[in-house]
């Protein structure tokens, strides 16, 4: 150990949690890709972005529209996290992007029908 202290900057709890979410963008030709997340807060989340499906790499300060799939019960029907996030960071990563968001608004809410192929691809039909 070389004696420097690291602080924590974060001042809201982190969940180490895989969630699949859609992304929108707010680009000139708006577009829409399905992505999972590494972790998330109530003022953060971390995403795993895949390279050259979808939207090109996003840029810091870029708005992005999220809505994080949430496993409830089926008796509380399908639900979601919606967010309204700006992109702070940008890791490039094998296939993927690590894209960190801060999120400026988000409410829960029903969604429409989740249609789930496989456990890692998660695609979502609008009602």
């Amino acid at each position: 150990m070389d004696g420097q202290i690291t602080l924590e900057r974060r001042d809201k709890a982190r969940l180490e949690i895989q969630l699949g979410c859609i992304v929108r963008t707010r680009r000139k030709r708006p577009s829409k890709l399905i992505a999972d997340t590494v972790n998330l807060s109530r003022s953060g989340v971390l995403l795993n972005w895949p390279a050259g499906d979808g939207p090109d790499k996003p840029q810091i300060g870029e708005i992005i529209d999220l809505d994080i799939l949430l496993s409830t019960p089926p008796e509380f029907g399908e639900r979601s996290i919606s967010c309204h996030a700006v992109v702070v960071r940008v890791e490039a990563n094998a296939a993927q992007y690590l894209v960190a968001a801060k999120i400026r608004r988000f409410s829960v809410g029903q969604i429409g029908l989740i249609v789930r192929d496989q456990p890692s691809e998660r695609a979502v039909r609008a009602c």
